[in-house]
């Protein structure tokens, strides 16, 4: 059955705010983010079958309100958090900035198989999830299914669906990250895939305009 399936990024969070942050998993919305996560719900018109977030609490805290506005509605956990290739616990109670050097000198490394510290992930994992997230839009039942997600994680859908995971070396490495920081998704920013079959596609035409600079290392 065709169906459609919509990822939308978190609203700001305290790490998009500059502000301190204990472990990735934990971070929450900030004032600002949870409007943003309000005026989404409020705008959107499908009834989802589903509703998708990460195991991250800022995408739960922004899917509530859609939550809310449509009761009952079915609700599931995929395996979309946000890429995060730092050991948490290395950076406990830093800043996005604090921890950006550290941040440039793991791209500069551009190895995919590096990883940071034990609950680090790879960037040869975080491709893999990319993968895995198509073929999930893949699976879905229902008409619409609205997945709450990242944006590391939402260009990384894109350039799986591209193909362009099929093979991950430090070059496909160097590419998503050019790629990250010339496609900046915003925060509530919707991407639309339509599903027929095996097919899936990205319906460009039908999202918002995305920015073509932005804060490639805003988590």
């Amino acid at each position: 059955m065709a169906h459609t399936v919509y990822f939308i990024r978190h609203g700001e969070s305290q790490s998009n705010a500059g502000e301190k942050t204990e472990h990735p998993q934990s971070v929450n919305l900030t004032a600002r983010g949870i409007t943003e996560a309000f005026n989404r719900a409020a705008g959107w018109e499908d009834k989802p079958d589903l509703i998708v977030t990460s195991a991250y609490t800022r995408t739960k805290q922004t899917a509530a309100p859609l939550i809310e506005k449509f009761p009952g509605t079915a609700q599931a956990e995929w395996n979309i958090h946000e890429y995060t290739y730092l050991e948490a616990v290395k950076y406990k109670n830093t800043t996005n900035l604090e921890r950006k050097p550290f941040m440039e000198e793991y791209w500069d490394r551009a190895d995919p198989n590096y990883k940071d510290g034990g609950t680090a992930e790879s960037f040869a994992e975080f491709a893999q999830r990319c993968k895995d997230a198509v073929e999930q839009m893949k699976k879905c039942d229902g008409a619409v299914t609205v997945a709450y997600c990242h944006g590391y994680m939402m260009n990384g859908i894109l350039m799986a669906l591209d193909g362009q995971f099929d093979t991950v070396t430090p070059d496909t490495m160097r590419a998503f990250w050019k790629f990250h920081g010339e496609n900046h998704v915003g925060n509530c920013q919707v991407l639309r895939f339509d599903v027929d079959g095996d097919t899936v596609t990205y319906n460009k035409a039908a999202a918002p305009a995305r920015g073509t600079k932005g804060p490639a290392f805003n988590d």
